[in-house]
């Protein structure tokens, strides 16, 4: 999350001058809202009230003693208090808002599925928790937690001054490095007649008695994920709060139930200044179905300040929006008239485009740029861009009219299909365009600043892209793409809309532009017509794209080796760990060998824990999410391959039909496996379990030899599994090739740890045997 040091203050300070002497009235304005560092907006006196005692962490009261040992059980959480004092919190209308206590006690977190405590062991070295505290704070509504149900004594003690400033620093290391906001959200519980939501911090100092590390417990029974446990060092450097674990308390792969509750349109303007800061009055048309609610929360980018939210007659609502939370809380009065689509308006500012060190512009923000409701739930746009009439706005969507007025340039984009994400780009641009297959117009921006040549080269595999995913998975759904060069090292997709990375307009390595370009176009289907659910299957998108950009280039370059050598490279990165070859796969990610080495690599997890594997290094998301997911599928493929005619037809038919079935939607993991065993006629859980749910890479040694007898040739021999469970599963593909370039196609049906097979007869002995063609499974292999 977002934090300024002291020099960042500066900084700040420095470019708030410059845009006094550009907008002196502007600026008067931002001074006072900086000067607040927060934006709280509460007109109801008991709303004010209650969030002032709910934000005051040391507002301690009564205090007590326990006369005996206390245990405390919550969801997969134990708590034993041995002695101490309790101190509670002060009381919100005669509700109990937990506790704090200072003496001795121990925790013991026990996750209840399997991948949950293999994290828990990555960070922690134990598969269930066990912590020693010194101070621990409770935060609840939920009667049932009160201090007066313990038996406990009234004493006359005052809190620790130690325990105090546990209290502030864990309530500020929330909001400051995780953007979360304790207060505001118990201020949300308080509004509800009853509470179930439970808030822990302790420190264990059993793990370091100097420095001991802060945890957080959340039970939160409303949320899909109902128990979370994080993890905070204060004296660690660069990263030092993680998520330890995430998860619901039913079944594991089972997504979140789906909710109406979306914004279905934006619709407003933002203008935009030189120096890259940003006013923007957003309107958004929110379903809600009829239903009453109290509140709603927004994810926004906390580089952003809300200064008002208006509904449709004109009426400011109630927000609250702390300095460094990455989102707002609005609250309605409890009369409210809701009707099926509430209208509001959104008014806010902040410095959200900077400028680069060659003048090119980027968005701090990508994707919370505008106040967002949900896990990327589809909107449309309708937004109009008022900028430097010596730059340019590029955006997705149709440009409906641009026109000059008073010294400002504006551009009016309409996206009328519901999009997961929106994005716009300024600059500088020179543009060309060209018309592709279907009579799609590919336009390109540049910076002026940049290489041109390789414009039209850059077009080319757009253009191809676009050829190959129409004609193998589903027609494109626009008539134009722009291209947009990105001053940062990664890229991005949207609907009609790429924002490609410089380098794919500086460095023209064979094979790995080509695969970068094509992965971006690929998200036009994986990504944006067809979604995903939650983080954990964000590999429908990014691992479907990889490996749909690895079939482009065996497509496109059909007399080259590249597809092989990208497979290679993904092997390496997942295998190797970086300790061999230079990667094809991440180095177009701008990761290095040394990346690999110093990452957790397998010990990060599955690829089902998607964003959070690359908590501790971002190399570990890409090689899982991005990398072993696209081999996940190449070994479908061959898993669904045709040994008759080495045909996949019945891939590329598999995944248009999951295509047709929910184009416009975002399935889940657990929506593909269905679809893929229903596909194939089988049970198809085993597959997915094996690599998506777990991290076991298997070993083979094998032994073969050539018998003959009276019926011909045989080929028999014997092949070891290894560093997998017993019952991993494996079809590995034997190729057999003879000198007249005939080819037979077979496979090893391994079950269990050794298996012997044989193959034949044949009618002369091959010159060439090839155990795991096309590298068919992610495997080591050893003869």
């Amino acid at each position: 999350m977002h934090f300024m040091n002291g020099a960042a203050q500066n900084h700040q300070l420095r470019r708030l001058c410059s845009h006094l002497f550009a907008n002196a009235w502007l600026l008067i304005l931002l001074l006072a809202f900086r000067a607040n560092a927060a934006e709280i907006f509460l007109q109801r006196p008991e709303l004010k009230e209650a969030y002032a005692i709910l934000k005051n962490a040391s507002s301690l009261k009564e205090c007590f003693r326990a006369t005996e040992p206390i245990v405390l059980h919550l969801p997969d959480i134990t708590i034993r208090f041995s002695e101490g004092f309790f101190y509670s919190f002060p009381k919100l209308n005669g509700r109990a808002t937990g506790f704090a206590f200072s003496g001795k006690g121990e925790v013991l977190f026990e996750p209840r599925h399997r991948l949950e405590r293999q994290q828990l062991y990555r960070f922690t070295d134990q598969e269930k928790l066990t912590a020693e505290f010194d101070y621990f704070v409770l935060r609840t509504l939920d009667d049932r937690l009160q201090i007066g149900r313990f038996r406990t004594e009234i004493a006359n003690q005052a809190p620790p001054k130690q325990l105090l400033k546990f209290l502030q620093t864990s309530q500020k290391a929330l909001l400051e490095r995780r953007g979360f906001n304790l207060p505001s959200r118990l201020l949300v519980e308080s509004l509800a007649p009853q509470s179930r939501y439970v808030f822990l911090s302790f420190r264990n100092i059993r793990d370091d008695a100097v420095f001991p590390p802060f945890y957080y417990y959340v039970y939160d029974p409303y949320a899909h994920e109902s128990i979370r446990l994080y993890q905070y060092r204060p004296r660690r450097l660069g990263k030092p709060f993680y998520t330890i674990c995430s998860y619901p308390e039913g079944d594991y792969l089972a997504p979140p139930k789906a909710s109406s509750l979306r914004v279905t349109k934006y619709n407003g303007w933002l203008q935009i200044d030189r120096k890259g800061f940003v006013k923007a009055d957003l309107g958004a048309d929110i379903y809600l179905g009829g239903r009453a609610i109290q509140s709603l929360y927004f994810q926004f980018s906390n580089i952003l300040t809300l200064h008002s939210v208006k509904d449709e007659n004109g009426d400011s609502l109630e927000f609250i929006q702390e300095k460094d939370q990455s989102g707002f809380t609005l609250f309605f009065p409890p009369d409210y008239y809701f009707p099926d689509t509430l209208r509001l308006l959104f008014s806010y500012s902040g410095e959200l485009l900077e400028r680069n060190a060659d003048g090119n512009w980027y968005i701090r923000d990508r994707i919370y740029w505008h106040p967002r409701l949900g896990y990327y739930k589809r909107a449309r746009y309708k937004l109009i861009f008022k900028y430097p009439a010596h730059l340019q706005v590029v955006s997705i969507g149709k440009l409906v009219r641009d026109w000059a007025e008073n010294g400002w340039r504006l551009s009016y984009f309409i996206h009328n299909r519901p999009a997961k994400a929106s994005l716009f780009a300024m600059g500088d641009f020179i543009r060309d365009g060209f018309y592709g297959p279907d009579s799609v117009y590919i336009e390109i921006f540049g910076r002026r600043s940049g290489n041109q040549r390789y414009f039209r080269k850059i077009t080319a595999d757009v253009a191809n892209s676009l050829f190959f995913f129409s004609r193998f998975l589903h027609p494109y759904q626009f008539d134009n793409i722009r291209i947009v060069e990105a001053p940062r090292l990664d890229s991005q997709g949207f609907p009609g809309f790429i924002n490609l990375s410089y380098l794919s307009f500086k460095l023209q390595y064979q094979g790995i532009m080509e695969a970068l370009r094509s992965h971006e176009v690929a998200h036009q289907w994986w990504g944006n017509l067809l979604g995903w659910r939650t983080y954990r299957d964000q590999w429908l998108s990014e691992g479907f794209a990889e490996y749909m950009s690895a079939l482009y280039l065996a497509w496109a370059f059909p007399s080259t080796n590249l597809f092989d050598e990208i497979l290679r490279a993904w092997q390496d990165d997942i295998i190797e760990g970086g300790n061999i070859g230079v990667s094809l796969g991440l180095l177009r990610f701008g990761f290095s060998k040394n990346a690999l080495r110093n990452s957790d690599s397998h010990k990060s997890g599955p690829i089902f824990l998607g964003h959070r594997l690359g908590q501790k290094d971002p190399v570990d998301y890409y090689l899982f999410v991005y990398e072993k997911a696209a081999y996940v599928l190449h070994m479908l493929r061959w898993l669904m391959l045709d040994d008759r005619t080495g045909s996949d037809e019945a891939f590329w038919d598999m995944l248009q039909r999951f295509i047709q079935k929910y184009r416009g939607g975002d399935p889940s993991t657990q929506d593909f496996i269905e679809h893929v065993s229903e596909y194939m006629n089988q049970d198809m859980r085993w597959f997915f379990n094996q690599w998506l749910l777990d991290n076991a890479i298997p070993t083979y040694d094998y032994t073969y030899s050539f018998d003959e007898d009276t019926s011909g040739v045989w080929l028999r021999g014997r092949i070891l599994q290894k560093n997998v469970p017993e019952d991993f599963r494996v079809d590995l593909p034997v190729h057999l090739i003879w000198a007249d370039g005939k080819r037979w196609r077979g496979r090893i049906a391994i079950r269990q740890p050794e298996t012997s097979f044989g193959f034949g007869p044949f009618s002369e002995k091959p010159e060439k045997v090839i155990f795991n063609a096309g590298r068919a499974v992610l495997a080591k292999m050893k003869p």
